[in-house]
């Protein structure tokens, strides 16, 4: 997927992704503030990370805290601030989404409105009901 340690130039495809990731983002903060919170309810001492893959079709995915190290030596050290984030930010207080899209990354760092816990409780949606939702907006953004 990371061929090149060196960054390499955006192309007009990749722009189009990440726009709609933040339309996404923006329009289901509230609802990705409760996703976030009730994953890390199920399993707080997870090293995992909440992503998204744009592949067909869309989807959220775990990304285990090796697997990024691992990426982060592949490509020469180039995600180090971005591993650094995720490795401070506050699941309490704050939104954290690792976006994958083709070959390259991207990420959704937010702090929410109301704390994630909030979120999901107004909600009153469980996980897997958050995250049909939130995939089935997501598949007709990227169709």
């Amino acid at each position: 997927m990371f061929s090149s340690p060196l960054p390499q130039p955006s192309s007009a495809a990749d722009e189009v992704w990440k726009a709609r990731i933040d339309q996404f983002a923006q329009a289901h903060q509230q609802e990705l503030a409760a996703l976030a919170w009730g994953m890390y309810q199920q399993d707080p001492d997870s090293t995992n990370t909440l992503g998204i893959d744009i592949k067909s079709p869309p989807r959220f995915v775990t990304c285990g805290r090796d697997a990024l190290d691992r990426l982060n030596q592949d490509v020469g050290l180039h995600l180090q601030e971005m591993l650094g984030i995720r490795d401070n930010y506050n699941p309490e207080t704050e939104v954290l989404l690792l976006v994958i899209g083709e070959g390259q990354l991207k990420l959704i760092y937010f702090e929410p409105e109301q704390p994630p816990a909030d979120c999901f409780a107004q909600l009153g949606l469980t996980v897997a009901e958050l995250m049909d939702q939130l995939e089935a907006d997501l598949q007709q953004r990227f169709a």
